[in-house]
């Protein structure tokens, strides 16, 4: 998609599977030395772009993915590629995070009705 081509434009492409399972898979490899993420300089970016496509966070503007792309690649530039607080530390949380409220229903339910019942389950 164009939104797609707008983004690649400002963050590098990271491997599709992983893109797919972004925000879904809550045991998606995020940091080990065999994680496809290894080979990402941005790979933040691909769990936050992810885990929007994952909870069908649809923005109402194209223009509003990429800073939300290009605020990730700021905020990526603090940390560090290496240690326990890594970036890859970060993209796993991210990962983590938007799996959970997926799994358990917090993040669909934000585009029906049944958004009270899941909240009060």
């Amino acid at each position: 998609s164009s939104v797609d081509d707008d983004c690649a434009a400002n963050w590098p492409i990271c491997p599709r599977d992983v893109m797919r399972q972004a925000g879904s898979d809550f045991f998606l490899d995020a940091v080990t030395g065999k994680s496809p993420l290894q080979k990402s300089s941005a790979p933040l970016a691909a769990m936050v772009k992810g885990a929007v496509d994952a909870l069908q966070l649809l923005p109402s503007s194209p223009q509003e993915l990429i800073q939300l792309i290009q605020f990730t690649r700021m905020v990526e530039q603090g940390y560090p590629r290496a240690g326990y607080h890594c970036l890859l530390h970060a993209a796993d949380v991210t990962n983590h995070l938007a799996s959970l409220l997926r799994m358990a229903g917090i993040g669909t339910a934000l585009h029906s009705s049944a958004h009270r019942r899941t909240m009060l389950a």
